[in-house]
């Protein structure tokens, strides 16, 4: 589900990325642009986080059954889509209210990074 879900976010940053470059870019200000840029960094870098936890739950270590991992895995999910996508529909629909939402996602994605350093820091404490 988490793999899935990061390979999935992915992919949809790499097509949007090149959506926003040769299908927005000239009928948007510079700054909305700017916007995307960010949101699209924010959504590959997590994607790839995203993916390299859901291969972590493929190991048989306490780590990979780890429930913090798990639900850091979540976490970070539910972070890329609530900023990122805030960010890409508020300029898809014209919305710039949806922005709004975009700091629930950035604080989720705090968090998630503070709960993966809780999965370490636990799964390392039970090895002694």
């Amino acid at each position: 589900m988490i793999l899935f879900a990061g390979a999935l976010l992915g992919c949809f940053a790499v097509g949007f990325g090149a959506y926003a470059e040769h299908g927005l870019k000239a009928s948007i200000q510079p700054e909305t642009f700017s916007m995307i840029e960010t949101a699209l960094r924010y959504n590959l870098i997590h994607a790839a986080v995203i993916v390299a936890i859901g291969l972590a739950q493929f190991g048989k270590t306490d780590f990979a059954r780890s429930n913090w991992l798990r639900i850091a895995g979540l976490g970070f999910i539910a972070g890329v889509v609530v900023f990122c996508f805030s960010i890409y529909l508020s300029v898809l629909l014209k919305m710039p209210n949806l922005t709004g939402f975009a700091p629930f996602g950035g604080m989720t994605l705090i968090a998630s990074w503070a709960l993966l350093g809780m999965a370490g820091l636990f799964c390392r404490s039970r090895q002694g």
